[in-house]
């Protein structure tokens, strides 16, 4: 003995039109939440984030005047170390 379900197969096409009504909403909410995580989560690694940041950049910026200084025959770190030294001289 089986027992029939008391309602019919689910429409498909019923089922989607209502995910589509209420998918705007949803994704704006999900939207809002990625920004506010982001957000947050750059507020707290700041102190870990902008000595990062700041050694990305000088490495970007120095890195030439090393390369510079390594084609005159100059090891990396002893013309890094001058790069450095220059740069707190002056």
């Amino acid at each position: 003995m089986t027992a029939n379900p008391p309602f019919g197969p689910p429409d498909i096409g019923a089922t989607a039109e209502v995910l589509e009504q209420n998918r705007g909403w949803t994704s704006f909410a999900l939207t809002a939440l990625l920004v506010l995580a982001c957000i947050y989560t750059l507020y707290v690694g700041k102190a870990f984030l902008v000595p990062v940041s700041f050694a990305v950049v000088f490495n970007l910026f120095l890195s030439p005047f090393v390369r510079a200084l390594k084609t005159l025959r100059i090891p990396e770190a002893l013309g890094a170390a001058i790069v450095l030294l220059a740069g707190v001289c002056f």
